[in-house]
């Protein structure tokens, strides 16, 4: 827990093995743990562990939003709807096909719809409340994140280097730009005016 004022460490939480994508809303903070195919339900306020979901792949990417905590597998091209107060994992929603050398994904979501990036650059689009498919295009090479932002959703493509920009309405067509980025971007959020990328392999952030 970083204090984001005074830029310091004010406390820790303990988790699952490996813990990696971490997402949170006004009630909870939410950690999927990669070595248990875990998620991990933290209150913010006590700052302990309310929860710990087992899950039935391992969550290489997860996001909160319209009242469910979605889970992404980008091996396996699955996506999961996971019930908050109840902790019960959805059957898994098939939107790609097994990715062969990438295993990242990526997930947001917004107005109504969820956004889906898998290891084999499928980039799909599901209806939050009926779980219907509502299309698919393709993103770059090692698609590892995905957040949407100015009427534009972004994808990171860590084995291009790059972000692509698409058209929400004309997804399914291809990208609209392409941005070059450091390399293995792996992270990336939309707010302040711009859209920001963390690169792993290049230890810094791309504004």
């Amino acid at each position: 827990i970083i204090d984001a004022d005074a830029n310091r460490v004010v406390g820790t939480v303990q988790v699952g093995i490996q813990p990696g994508p971490i997402a949170a809303d006004d009630g909870a903070v939410w950690v999927g743990n990669l070595e248990d195919r875990s998620l991990t339900r933290i209150d913010p306020e006590t700052r302990e562990v309310v929860d710990n979901i087992p899950l039935p792949a391992t969550p290489h990417a997860i996001a909160v939003g319209d009242g469910a905590v979605w889970v992404v597998n980008g091996r396996l091209g699955k996506l999961y709807r996971v019930e908050p107060e109840l902790g019960a994992v959805s059957d898994p929603i098939q939107l790609a096909d097994r990715a062969v050398s990438f295993t990242g994904g990526g997930v947001a979501v917004d107005d109504g719809s969820v956004w889906a990036v898998f290891g084999d650059s499928t980039l799909a689009r599901v209806n939050s409340r009926t779980l219907e498919e509502l299309g698919a295009g393709v993103a770059g090479g090692g698609a590892s994140a995905v957040t949407v932002g100015y009427d534009s959703v972004w994808v990171a493509n860590s084995v291009e280097a790059s972000v692509h920009r698409f058209n929400p309405l004309t997804f399914q067509d291809g990208a609209v730009d392409e941005l070059p980025v450091g390399r293995a971007p792996t992270g990336i959020a939309a707010g302040e005016n711009a859209v920001w990328i963390t690169n792993r392999e290049d230890d810094y952030v791309t504004r």
